[in-house]
């Protein structure tokens, strides 16, 4: 891409341009290649999200008629101040919205909303996959169960008659204490909880993933990819360790877990309600583990086997 020379940075550019943010017709800046005639060039420019393109003769009285080029400033070696002239791109970009998959979606896929009967919150239905030599949907044991909660109805994406997919089949206990200072703690190894179903209710696809090939081990190292309901969007990651040790606080507060051989992964790539969140490997699209929780560096989960 080309650019003058002693042009400003990106960061710089942006700066002086983010009043225009302030405007109801104007959603988002950046800079990048100006686009013509839908080709992309190599003229840098600053680039303008609205949500749709309007003539100036339209515009409202609060709207910011786009300039076609912006006088940027920057100060020379010898302490002069030159002007640099960069162009706009505007680009329609709709309405701006959070991608949460809270969406009711039939058959149930990986990656959305799911809730359980007698549970103060929701999570994120892992994936539908053949676990145990059993075909069923995997979560987390705090999302659904919680140490019980047996035959409690499923839902998708939230309570409802017609929205429910199964009951709570079953889950592996997870131990806790009253205490974050339990001396000699027993250490969990998953936080897994399922429902059992058929393909007709439950498909085995992962939304914007596809259908994963199988479970597997965690290998060190290694890319996954997840989608959390709450993220709503695929994300990537790499895997920094399969022997991470923590104590958290399970399922809420005063209460007290300690897991050993966990996921983590080296960065914090998902927010709270994407518990339950499949991740799956790049190399073979094997399903490796499932998400449990993350702090503001990392997000951790749980291997599904042994099982």
């Amino acid at each position: 891409m080309n650019s003058a020379e002693n042009s400003p940075s990106d960061a710089a550019l942006i700066e002086a341009v983010k009043p225009w943010l302030s405007r109801p017709n104007i959603v988002g800046l950046d800079v990048g290649p100006k686009a013509v005639d839908g080709q992309v060039t190599d003229v840098r420019s600053i680039v303008v999200h609205v949500v749709r393109k309007t003539p100036v003769a339209e515009l409202g009285a609060e709207d910011f008629p786009i300039p076609e080029q912006f006088a940027a400033h920057t100060l020379g070696e010898d302490g002069t101040v030159r002007e640099v002239t960069v162009p706009t791109d505007v680009v329609e970009v709709g309405d701006v919205r959070l991608d949460i998959n809270n969406e009711r979606i039939r058959p149930a896929e990986g990656g959305y909303q799911i809730r359980a009967e007698n549970m103060p919150g929701t999570g994120t239905l892992g994936v539908n996959i053949v676990w145990a030599s059993k075909y069923r949907l995997m979560t987390n044991n705090h999302v659904i169960a919680c140490n019980g909660n047996a035959g409690a109805d499923v839902y998708q994406p939230s309570n409802g008659v017609n929205n429910k997919i199964g009951t709570v089949n079953g889950f592996i206990p997870v131990v806790t204490y009253p205490s974050a200072t339990q001396p000699h703690p027993h250490f969990n190894t998953q936080d897994l909880a399922w429902t059992y179903l058929t393909p007709a209710t439950g498909s085995p696809e992962i939304t914007q993933i596809g259908v994963p090939r199988g479970v597997r081990a965690p290998v060190l190292g290694e890319s996954i990819v997840l989608v959390g309901k709450q993220t709503g969007s695929v994300q990537k990651a790499s895997i920094a360790s399969v022997a991470y040790t923590t104590k958290v606080e399970w399922p809420a507060a005063g209460s007290w877990a300690w897991f050993d051989t966990m996921i983590r992964l080296d960065a914090n790539v998902t927010q709270p309600g994407d518990s339950g969140s499949a991740y799956v490997a790049l190399s073979d699209g094997m399903v490796v583990g499932i998400h449990v929780a993350g702090n503001a560096s990392f997000s951790w989960g749980c291997q599904l086997s042994p099982f």
